[in-house]
């Protein structure tokens, strides 16, 4: 009995541990003018998407947003991934003060990797870079 619990005790550590690590994302932002701060908004604000740079005469550039959501080696869709990055980005924006976000990038990355007796597992990773605006 000790010897078969001794060998299912690593197998549910290394279960826990991916499964504590699933599916994460995080933001990150940076200011354009440390001197300047704007009011925050609720995590859930209206922010508008644009796919060219805004009107400079309309808009000021107030500080990049970046956002990774990554499903560390767990069995999980991609586009759940992208969601979640997505909503990251939305909400640095939305504390931040912003009202329209440029997508300067989205970079993706799909790889795999083998463990032994547990198979092999994908792994997704998506980086997402947004210049945040405020209206004048």
């Amino acid at each position: 009995m000790q010897q078969l619990l001794s060998k299912i005790q690593p197998t549910v550590l290394f279960f826990l541990f991916v499964l504590l690590l699933s599916c994460t994302s995080k933001y990150r932002y940076t200011a354009i003018d440390e001197s300047q701060t704007y009011n925050s908004k609720p995590a859930n604000c209206q922010i508008e998407y644009v796919r060219e740079m805004p009107d400079p005469a309309k808009f000021i550039k107030i500080g990049e947003c970046t956002a990774k959501g990554k499903n560390h080696y767990q069995v999980t869709d991609a586009a759940n991934i992208n969601k979640k990055a997505f909503a990251q980005l939305h909400e640095c924006a939305c504390l931040n003060g912003g009202d329209v976000v440029y997508i300067g990038s989205v970079d993706e990355e799909h790889s795999s990797s083998s463990y032994g007796t547990y198979g092999t597992i994908p792994s997704y990773t998506v980086d997402l870079k947004g210049l945040v605006y405020k209206r004048k």
